[in-house]
């Protein structure tokens, strides 16, 4: 008889079946989420204080499932349909993305974070579907080659739209709100040098 802790030491097969829907929802979770950060979360206590909240939601439920069985099998039952069958066992990719945008939200500046929250929300789909459909070539790991390519071609030219945005009127305006936690020791050194000279 197969336990929980026997299905979190196995390995987690890479080579996974097509799930389009799963594709679509990682491209609405970016979408929906640096819309809220470019129109709706205009200032860095909104943006910080929302991004927490998640991340406590997305952690308890971790917590919450591993204590109790019944909370795991309803979370997997609602999420089935975007769900790989190995995030029963351990921690989801739902928990990493909240704690990863709050990562950024605490030491990025607006552009870097919506780049690489794009990259991420458009070039992973594109990675699965093409390694899927066309990944004839997979190293030990089970990625495929013709995938991780898409991954890099889809962030190279995300990377030169960011590089056009970069000189826009609105996108410095976004990087100016984003909070650098690293701007006040720098005006502070700077203040205590002017003093001493």
């Amino acid at each position: 008889m197969t336990t929980d802790s026997d299905r979190r030491r196995a390995p987690i097969t890479l080579s996974r079946p097509p799930n389009l829907l799963r594709n679509v929802y990682h491209a609405l979770n970016a979408v929906v989420v640096v819309f809220l950060v470019q129109y709706v979360l205009v200032t860095p206590a909104l943006r910080i204080g929302v991004a927490t909240a998640g991340v406590c939601a997305a952690w308890s439920m971790e917590l919450a499932r591993r204590l109790d069985p019944r909370v795991n099998a309803l979370l997997m039952a609602l999420f089935a349909k975007v769900a790989h069958p190995h995030e029963a066992v351990r921690i989801n990719s739902a928990t990493w993305y909240t704690t990863a945008i709050l990562v950024l939200a605490l030491l990025f500046p607006v552009p870097a974070g919506v780049a690489g929250l794009l990259v991420l929300g458009f070039g992973d789909p594109a990675a699965s579907a093409i390694g899927q459909r066309i990944g004839r070539h997979r190293p030990p790991g089970g990625r495929s080659v013709e995938g991780s390519f898409a991954f890099v071609a889809f962030g190279t030219l995300r990377r030169g739209a960011r590089s056009r945005c970069g000189t826009s009127r609105r996108c410095r305006r976004s990087a100016s709100r984003w909070p650098r936690p690293w701007a006040g020791r720098r005006a502070s050194s700077r203040r205590a040098g002017s003093t001493t000279t």
